[in-house]
């Protein structure tokens, strides 16, 4: 610990910083918060499907996030039986905007139903289970 010590009061000595001294910009870094967010989907609904299909016929992508189904409803305008899932996830977001653009681009036919800030170690319950803390959008 010592020899940290005397690395930082050099530094401090010299009356520049690394960043000043290498032309490093220091960027404002923005603190992530946790959300839980929920938005139909007509995709992964198909039970009779593999799991590597399920993303694919309406332009859809698995995100990097972890998802839950949560229910179904019938799809508007649709032309078949095909539902739509109530998809949710847990989040780390700069922004609810940031998490609709990432959303959007895995599920195109999304529409939202909800997003809320919750604490910094908030866990879904029960109902969601296998919770794997992947709540990264890339």
């Amino acid at each position: 610990m010592g020899e940290m010590s005397e690395v930082f009061e050099y530094f401090a000595e010299l009356g520049e910083s690394n960043d000043e001294k290498y032309g490093v910009e220091q960027e404002e870094v923005e603190m992530k918060k946790r959300y839980w967010v929920s938005w139909w989907s007509g995709n992964v609904c198909q039970e009779d499907k593999q799991t590597e299909d399920l993303y694919e016929d309406e332009g859809c992508s698995e995100p990097p996030f972890q998802v839950w189904v949560s229910g179904q409803r019938e799809r508007k305008n649709s032309e078949g039986s095909r539902d739509e899932c109530s998809m949710c996830a847990v989040i780390d977001s700069e922004s609810e905007d940031r998490i609709w653009e990432v959303v959007e681009k895995h599920y195109p036919d999304y529409e939202e139903r909800f997003c809320e800030e919750r604490e910094s170690n908030f866990e879904p319950g029960d109902r969601f289970p296998g919770f794997e803390n992947r709540v990264s959008l890339e």
